[in-house]
Order: C-alpha cells, then structure tokens, then sequence
C-alpha cells in the first residue's frame, strides 16, 4: 500500500466531515463512498466525489478557513466543479456533480452521518461509467476502468438488492444524455460497456494486453493489502457483463449455478464450446480462462445466453 495514498485517503474522509458539517444535504459519491461501506475498505480512495447544487462561496471560505489551498480545476461542463485541496504535503481532489441523485440514504462515516445514494443507484452508476464513448467516463485510463469494476465487485459482495435497478439505469441515462446534451440509446449505453468489458477479460495476450500490467502493479498501491491479478480483473469484469445482461435480483440466482459450474470440468468443456460456436470473445482467450480463471469462463456464458436470446 501507498503511503502516499493512505494520507490522502484519510483527507478525504476529513473534508467530507468538514464539507457536511457546512452543508449536510451534500450526497456522498464514487469509490470513497463505495468502500465506507465496508467495516474495512477494500481499496484506498484518494479523491472526494460530491453531488451538491448550492453556492460553492461558502465552502471553499470554510475549507480556507480551515487552513486548505483551494484551486479550481478546468471543467468540460457547468454541471461538474473540479478543484484541488491541499494542506501541508497532501492533496485530493474534490468533484462535484451538479445533478440530481433520485434516492439516499444515511450512513455514519469516521462519527458524521452522510448521506450517499442508494446502493444499487451506485451500482448503476458504476456500470455508465464504463460506457466509453456515450454516457461514461471521457477518456479510458485502464487504472480507473479497474477501479470501476472492482467497486462494482464490491457492491455485489454487499448482495445489494437489484429491484430499481432498471429504473436508476434510466435515470442515469437520461440525466447523463441531458447534462451532456446528446441523446444516447439504452442499446448504445450497452454496446459501449459490453465492449469494454470483453477486453478487460483477457487473460492471454492478444497482441497485448488491454489492461497493462503497469495498471495493475499500479492498483496495488489502493490495496491495504495483497495485490490484484489479471484473472480477478477477469472474473470481475465478466460478473459486470452477467449483471449488465440481467439487472434484476434473478442475478443472483444465476450466480449460485456459475460459482457450481465453475467446479466442474464437463461444465467448463460445454462453456467453452458454447463460447467459441457464438464467437464472443477469441478462442485462445477463452481456452486461456478455462485454465486461469474458471469463473469469468461460466459467467461469459450466461451473459452469452442472454445476448443470443435477444439478438
């Protein structure tokens, strides 16, 4: 772990107290958020993301206040402020979004309650931030499609309930196309994830590998411990394409038979007939997560079963 990034992680939690004591209907956002939610984070978070539509005056003079450097950074958009803070030799950076979130809930965090969005809202959020392209993030850095996907992870540890998940996908869309000024489709949103994510299931290079191991050793700086490898990216991000093909809690009734298939080689074989036949992925990657990550193999295939049913 970056010790580097735990001062900053820990900052982090200390505006947000700082931020809320001015402003308690401020909705707490993104990865920090994602990992309060444990007892023990399971990643470091070294930036605040917030949801707040008042006057920002009054806060930034509280943060100066408080002995802060603040400095705003340049913004694509009015409907998100960018700034840095920094005190002594630690910087984060903080990002608000000037938009609506559709449901909260109140959580107590390091002893000040806060209130952050509704645990499957996160999860659809988390899964538009992978839609390159249409709804999501502007640009693909492979250390933050990492960070995205292994909070989505996370959240589906937390058997988050699934009912809304379809309507906050909605809203996600709708207020991304409005704030951005376009008008991207649900198919478009998805093509553009489905895409992403396939490449981020590789565990055999083909030419190279999408997610470097550069950004892996890289992530290894946010754990408190361990390091991530290649066929956890894998399986992660091929349990995103499970949930994005089946954004209802039938997920998890899914999930049961992957996680029994997965241990089971005539299972493993049908899979990985069934995936090469379909052509979703390149055989060799499928053959190569048959071996090294038997998990990511069986929930591809369900997400392929879903995809042949529609098309």
């Amino acid at each position: 772990m970056n010790e580097e990034f735990e001062k900053r992680s820990r900052t982090v939690f200390k505006i947000l107290s700082l931020l809320i004591k001015i402003e308690p209907g401020i909705i707490f956002l993104g990865g920090s958020a994602i990992q309060a939610l444990f007892e023990k984070p399971k990643r470091l978070s070294i930036d605040l993301d917030i949801s707040y539509p008042g006057e920002m005056k009054g806060l930034i003079g509280n943060l100066e206040a408080e002995g802060y450097i603040v400095k705003e950074r340049a913004s694509r958009t009015d409907n998100f402020l960018f700034y840095s803070i920094s005190k002594e030799d630690v910087m984060v950076k903080l990002d608000i979004g000037r938009y609506e979130i559709p449901e909260t809930e109140t959580h107590e965090i390091n002893g000040t309650k806060v209130l952050i969005p509704k645990k499957c809202y996160f999860l659809a959020s988390k899964l538009s931030s992978l839609a390159f392209g249409t709804i999501g993030r502007f640009e693909i850095e492979p250390i933050q499609v990492i960070k995205d996907i292994f909070d989505i992870d996370c959240l589906l540890d937390l058997r988050v309930d699934l009912d809304h998940m379809n309507s906050d996908w909605n809203h996600i869309i709708s207020d991304q196309n409005r704030l951005r000024g376009k008008q991207f489709s649900d198919a478009q949103c998805i093509k553009s994830i489905q895409s992403l994510l396939l490449k981020c299931a590789d565990v055999a290079p083909m030419p190279e590998f999408f997610i470097q191991q550069s950004a892996l050793g890289g992530f290894g700086d946010f754990l408190p411990k361990g390091r991530i490898k290649r066929q956890d990216i894998a399986t992660m991000a091929a349990r995103s394409l499970l949930l994005l093909a089946n954004m209802d809690n039938g997920f998890y009734d899914i999930e049961k038979t992957v996680l029994s298939e997965s241990e089971n080689p005539e299972k493993l074989e049908e899979a990985e007939r069934m995936l090469v036949e379909n052509d979703f992925i390149n055989t060799k990657q499928i053959r190569a997560l048959k071996i090294a990550a038997p998990k990511a193999l069986i929930y591809l295939k369900f997400f392929a079963v879903k995809e042949t049913s529609i098309r």
